[in-house]
């Protein structure tokens, strides 16, 4: 009895102490990198990027330059300089939306790739090529990083002057 006992012992301690497979460590890696690109994507989820599509598609709506040649000369001059007020804002409108969208599709398209890796090392084995698509996609994430948070605080001081005007 102890001599089966024993030998439970040993088979369950062995089992229980086998090594990692060698794909742990690179979905460790990439569950990391999904990690970063979420804390991203959420730090822009929480700017005010609603407002400003609202704020481009009322300009966009309402901004009618037809209306000036019909105006006498001094209120087409007074409408000339609002006009020429709601197209800067318009601009500005449009280039926040275009900043922040570049940096949204940056960040889903790796997550994206990210992904697809995942699932490849879920179905089959490990293969030198998804090794390297994940190396190059923890350097593309890594440069995303880097260059994050000067683009997050960038993007924000414009929505806020841009709301605020």
């Amino acid at each position: 009895m102890r001599n089966i006992f024993a030998v439970i012992l040993i088979i369950f301690g062995l089992v229980a102490c086998k090594p990692e497979k060698p794909s742990d460590g690179h979905q460790h890696q990439i569950d990391s990198l999904l990690t970063e690109l979420k804390y991203m994507n959420d730090s822009l989820n929480s700017l005010r990027i609603q407002r400003v599509q609202q704020l481009h598609d009322s300009l966009r709506k309402h901004h009618d330059t037809t209306r000036v040649a019909n105006l006498a000369e001094t209120r087409r001059q007074s409408l000339t300089d609002s006009t020429e007020a709601g197209n800067q804002r318009l601009k500005e409108a449009g280039d926040v939306l275009n900043w922040y969208d570049n940096i949204y599709r940056e960040i889903t398209f790796s997550r994206s790739h990210l992904r697809t890796l995942q699932q490849q090392m879920q179905q089959s084995r490990l293969d030198s090529a998804t090794i390297r698509e994940i190396k190059k996609e923890k350097e593309i994430v890594g440069g995303l990083k880097e260059r994050f948070d000067q683009e997050y605080r960038g993007l924000k001081k414009a929505i806020r002057q841009l709301l605020n005007k």
